[in-house]
């Protein structure tokens, strides 16, 4: 069971993942996220050979995975990371789908 909460702010990583599908580079922020300067800049100059970041969290258990800051670029709709997206949406969708608690 997932509470109608946490199905609304699913909502916006499923929108995510059309998006990479479609051929765009979106980025997700949370809220509570502010950005000082252009980080596209940087990424392309440190990491031009990589096409998904993320932040660490250590707050997050084993994962390490902070969900609230995620940018995906240079994507190609049917590859690697369009079908990643496309299997967290299957998990997510099938654990939503669930009547156990």
């Amino acid at each position: 069971y997932v509470p109608k909460m946490w199905q609304v702010w699913l909502l916006r990583h499923f929108y995510f993942g059309r998006l990479i599908r479609l051929g765009y580079n979106p980025m997700l922020l949370d809220a509570d996220v502010v950005v000082f300067t252009n980080p596209f800049k940087l990424m392309r100059r440190e990491f031009p050979q990589m096409n998904a970041f993320t932040l660490d969290d250590a707050s997050a258990g084993y994962t390490g995975l902070n969900g609230g800051t995620i940018y995906v670029r240079d994507a190609k709709p049917g590859g690697d990371t369009a079908r990643v997206w496309s299997e967290f949406e299957r998990r997510a969708m099938a654990l939503i789908n669930s009547s156990a608690p």
